[in-house]
């Protein structure tokens, strides 16, 4: 029988996503040719997993969103936004998409935001966001063999998560919408060590990472998921964004996050974004090194600059032909949002389904 671990809930903690990910991509073989080397598969958000048929995994995964800001009402992205997510080319150091310039002035207001005084280990770091997302089933045969199976769109909703401080209180996630149900996780956060550890966003965590900004840079390139495959700078960046995401992160390490970001071979700018909530962002992007087809960014307000939260946009044009079966990827038109998440609210509160005061 698979011993792939079943997934009880779905959008858990960062941490957890990357303990997930790396056993199954441990046990996940694709078929190879010879003319084309392995390639990594995408990974985003686990979300449900159950028994199929016998000796196969039933495993969906968060794909990608279809509905924004910035887009006409059946989804398709303007000119504007469809220009801006297909035209991301990797930047040299005279180019004006270059992220260092910008990402100092985001990690000085950063550097200058204030969190809650005292801030106790009983108590929980509460995010609120508006999310969207599709749903991608993947069966998992005894084998490991992957095959997508099914989509669901999850529409644009809210989303409220209570962290435990330092990660031994477990979490609560409200996404009704997307979920049907609350889910509580008891469990705590991984410990020094374990697998998804660097990975997690409980604020104990995020306050023990460097705050020089050369520091922060040799952090990100070295931790991350491992493997064979395994690009330094596309996990460095893809750990910024998982630990900004719905976190609370100390001023002093934020700012030395984002200056070391800069740094990462292959970030550029992107103007002219909206975030979930439809808020006006500069976008910190990065063309996914595994696949292509993604540019990962993360959005930051167009005036103050403070963290919006991240997206992600199909930036290769569908390659389907007639006659042909299409798979979900290919159906989906450059520049098409396929992922995002808006923080609205970040703070601390006592107990775990508290809402802040006021």
């Amino acid at each position: 029988m698979n011993d792939t671990p079943s997934l009880p809930e779905r959008d858990l903690p960062p941490g957890r996503h990357r303990q997930l990910k790396e056993h199954l991509m441990r046990e996940i073989r694709r078929d190879d040719t010879a003319d084309k080397a392995p390639s990594r598969p995408r990974w985003l958000r686990p979300a449900v997993a159950a028994p199929a048929a016998a000796g196969v995994l039933t495993l969906a995964l968060v794909a990608g969103v279809t509905v924004l800001g910035g887009s006409h009402g059946d989804g398709t992205p303007t000119a504007k936004d469809r220009g801006n997510a297909s035209q991301v080319t990797p930047h040299t150091p005279d180019d004006p998409s270059d992220p260092v310039p910008l990402l100092d002035r985001i990690a000085t207001v950063a550097a200058e935001s204030t969190v809650p005084a005292h801030i106790r280990d009983d108590q929980f770091v509460y995010v609120r966001s508006m999310d969207t997302s599709v749903v991608q089933t993947l069966d998992v045969d005894k084998d490991g063999k992957a095959k997508p199976t099914r989509t669901k769109v999850i529409p644009l909703h809210k989303r409220e998560v209570w962290h435990s401080v330092d990660g031994t209180r477990g979490i609560l996630i409200r996404d009704r919408v997307a979920l049907g149900r609350d889910i509580d996780v008891t469990e705590p956060d991984p410990a020094p060590g374990e697998t998804g550890y660097e990975y997690s966003n409980n604020y104990r965590h995020l306050e023990t990472l460097p705050t020089d900004p050369d520091e922060m840079l040799q952090w990100l390139l070295s931790n991350g998921v491992k493997g064979e495959d395994r690009d330094a700078n596309q996990e460095a960046f893809n750990l910024v964004r998982d630990l900004m995401g719905e976190a609370l992160v100390p001023p002093d390490v934020s700012a030395a996050m984002y200056r070391a970001a800069g740094r990462i071979p292959g970030v550029i700018v992107v103007p002219d974004v909206k975030d979930a909530a439809g808020r006006p962002a500069v976008a910190i992007a990065r063309v996914d090194s595994y696949n292509g087809g993604w540019c990962d960014q993360a959005l930051f307000d167009e005036k103050t600059l403070e963290f919006l939260g991240n997206r992600s946009v199909w930036i290769k044009p569908g390659k389907g032909t007639a006659g042909k079966k299409m798979t979900t990827l290919e159906r989906i038109r450059a520049g098409k949002v396929t992922s995002s998440s808006a923080v609205l609210e970040v703070t601390v509160v006592d107990k775990k389904g508290q809402l802040p005061k006021g």
